[in-house]
């Protein structure tokens, strides 16, 4: 499922998007196409969700191969840190067990 902000990371670039930066989502047309913003966030392309994954196609009016399609994953990289966090409340919250036991 992807929101509004999610966070999506280009995993196979063009002349739009670069591979590996993180882009942002936009507006939410439906549960299959939304909005992937560009660099500066003031311009944006729609991304297609389904069976091939998140991809950005181009229409051939600009001189794009069908082949030149963005792809992209959801990033994991806030996942992660809110990973981290709980793991990193839950051993202090342990340490100041021990230290109220003893």
């Amino acid at each position: 499922m992807i929101n509004t902000d999610d966070k999506l990371r280009c995993t196979q670039g063009n002349h739009f998007y670069s591979e590996g930066e993180i882009y942002k989502v936009g507006r939410i047309v439906n549960n299959k196409y939304f909005q992937i913003l560009t660099d500066n966030d003031a311009d944006h392309w729609y991304a297609t969700l389904d069976d091939r994954g998140i991809y950005v196609s181009f229409d051939s009016n600009l001189g794009l191969a069908e082949n030149e399609r963005a792809y992209f994953e959801k990033s994991m990289s806030y996942k992660l840190k809110a990973s981290s966090l709980l793991n990193y409340s839950k051993a202090l919250k342990s340490i100041q067990n021990l230290k109220r036991s003893t």
